[in-house]
């Protein structure tokens, strides 16, 4: 897959020498050629895991569910070391309401993510990754949220057992557009995302019963 996008300068930003809005910008395209793979990872973590979990209200939908995903990628004989979750099942480890509280009254922590973060992770030896909508593919064959039946919400997985590949790094190439006053920079990338072997994780559906 290749993902390219651009910026242009205007004569006047560099006449002016306001260096930092053009660099700004010039990070901003690194940024979006980044996240273009990590989109693609996500993709392929949502869409093509080999195993699924149900978490319905009677086995409950936070820490409990994470251990069914655990289980299901040892069952397949991998050894899972991470989890991706989406924002609303991150909530869910947190929710006293539901009995999913990782410790009681952790919503007392207040709505410092950082703090949260560390009393979260590591959470049954898994590396937790968080990863919003925004983070998921909308082209994705499945959906990537968590509180309607079906949605997933969060991946147990064997980070030895997806790759990404780099066919081109993040590169930047300049050009002039004379006739706008412009000069301009493309970002570009090439890569790919595939698991090695799909039964190495297990999606963490939401089920409403």
């Amino acid at each position: 897959e290749k993902y390219g996008v651009g910026m242009a300068a205007t004569e006047e930003l560099l006449n002016q020498s306001l260096v930092d809005v053009i660099s700004q910008n010039m990070e901003f395209l690194g940024r979006q050629c980044e996240n273009a793979l990590n989109r693609a990872f996500i993709t392929e973590l949502v869409d093509n895991a080999g195993a699924s979990v149900d978490a319905s209200t009677e086995n409950n939908r936070g820490v409990a569910a994470i251990n069914a995903g655990i289980e299901q990628v040892e069952l397949n004989d991998f050894m899972p070391d991470s989890v991706v979750q989406h924002p609303k099942f991150t909530k869910t480890l947190f929710d006293t309401a539901e009995n999913n509280a990782i410790i009681p009254f952790a919503n007392d922590f207040g709505d410092d993510e950082g703090i949260r973060d560390r009393v979260a992770f590591p959470l049954l030896g898994l590396e937790g990754f968080r990863a919003s909508n925004g983070m998921y593919d909308p082209n994705g064959s499945n959906t990537w949220d968590y509180d309607a039946n079906g949605e997933t919400g969060a991946v147990v997985y064997d980070s030895d057992n997806i790759a990404a590949y780099l066919f081109r790094d993040v590169e930047m190439k300049e050009y002039d557009d004379p006739i706008r006053d412009l000069e301009g920079i493309n970002a570009r990338i090439e890569f790919d995302v595939q698991y090695h072997q799909p039964n190495s994780a297990a999606e963490i559906l939401y089920a409403t019963a």
